[in-house]
C-alpha cells in the first residue's frame, strides 16, 4: 500500500487522503495512525538556547503549566510552547492525557504506576520523573492506560 502526505505551508488544517481497497485500508488503519502521529513535529522554543526547534511528538514526555507558561519536556531538553494545556489536550488526546490541573503526560512514556493515599496515583515516566495523577483525573487516565495495553 502506498501512502502520500502533503504538507501545505501556512495551513493549520491537515488533510489526509488514502486511496485503495477499503478492506486493506481498514486493516492497516492502526499502523497508518501510528505512522502519522509518531512523525508529527511541533514547533517549540528551546529554553536553554532560545532557538525555535521542531520536535517530534513521540519524543515528548509531558507538558507542564507553570507561572502562565506551558513547558514541554523531552529526554534531552526543555522547551516552551505558546499553546495552552487545553489546546494540547484537545489536539493530542490520543497520545497524551491530562493528569492534574497543570500537567499532561504522554501515555506511552509511563513506565510505573503506584497507588497513593486519597485516591491519587504516582506515575514514573521514561526519564524517571515522578508525577502525581490527581484523583479527579485518575479514572480517565487509568481507562486510557488499560485501553492502550489491551490493543
Amino acid at each position: 500500500m502506498k501512502y502520500e502526505f502533503e504538507i501545505v505551508p501556512g495551513k493549520r488544517d491537515i488533510e489526509i487522503i488514502i486511496r485503495g481497497d477499503v478492506d486493506v485500508i481498514q486493516e492497516n488503519m492502526p499502523s497508518i495512525m501510528e505512522m502519522i502521529s509518531s512523525d508529527t513535529k511541533i514547533q517549540l522554543i528551546n529554553i536553554k538556547t532560545n532557538e525555535i526547534e521542531l520536535v517530534k511528538l513521540k519524543d515528548i514526555l509531558f507538558f507542564d503549566y507553570f507561572k502562565n507558561s506551558t513547558y514541554v519536556y523531552t529526554k534531552k531538553s526543555e522547551y516552551k510552547i505558546k499553546s495552552t494545556l487545553k489546546e494540547i489536550e484537545e489536539k493530542y488526546r490520543n497520545k497524551f492525557q491530562r493528569i492534574n490541573v497543570s500537567q499532561i503526560v504522554c501515555l506511552e512514556a509511563v513506565k510505573k504506576i503506584v497507588q497513593l493515599e486519597y485516591s491519587r496515583i504516582e506515575i514514573e515516566i521514561e526519564d524517571d520523573t515522578r508525577l502525581i495523577v490527581n484523583r479527579n483525573y485518575k479514572k480517565e487516565f487509568m481507562d486510557k492506560i488499560k485501553e492502550m495495553y489491551s490493543k
